[in-house]
């Protein structure tokens, strides 16, 4: 990952990364639309491409009465996520941001970490859902996970938060606070 050197009007100088290509991972959920208009702003404030990824679980096996055999779930879920996915992909092209979609089947940590490597991503985005007590260890979290796992910084965006936003220069004193 590239590091630029940022100065401010004062005295304050320093080291950040810069990002080229973004891994977004969304459950395409209404909770994770604060992580989408993150990544897209920081895909913006970088000049970065983006790949948005879709995990969906496998399908399931079903017992029949003869046999055990594999009901085709993939075909139905495949095609609604996908058509969600090009939707979000036009929106992030319409603001001019270079983007492409991946839609996989699979464990969702092991696939984003997995596609972080194919793709030379250098953040990943991803929502987080706040899951607590019994729920948040039955089911575990996707976002931990993937924090422990990626070679590359993760940016968690909890769903009640506010998105990332662009401050101008001349609105920042450079005490830490915003001038009117």
């Amino acid at each position: 990952m590239p590091f630029g050197s940022v100065k401010s009007g004062s005295s304050f100088q320093a080291e950040v990364a810069v990002f080229r290509h973004i891994l977004l991972a969304t459950d395409l959920t209404p909770t994770s639309e604060r992580a989408h208009e993150s990544a897209a702003t920081l895909a913006l404030i970088f000049g970065a491409r983006m790949t948005v990824l879709h995990v969906y679980l496998p399908p399931a096996l079903v017992a029949s009465a003869s046999a055990l055999t594999s009901v085709d779930l993939v075909g139905p879920c495949g095609d609604g996520a996908q058509a969600q996915l090009d939707r979000l992909v036009w929106r992030l092209r319409q603001k001019r941001i270079r983007s492409e979609s991946v839609l996989r089947c699979g464990m969702p940590c092991e696939q984003i970490v997995r596609l972080v490597y194919e793709v030379g991503a250098d953040l990943v985005v991803t929502g987080t859902r706040g899951r607590h007590g019994i729920a948040h260890a039955y089911y575990g979290s996707v976002a931990e996970k993937v924090v422990q796992w990626s070679p590359v910084p993760v940016l968690t965006v909890p769903h009640q938060a506010s998105a990332i936003r662009v401050v101008r220069e001349d609105r920042w004193n450079g005490a830490g606070e915003l001038s009117p």
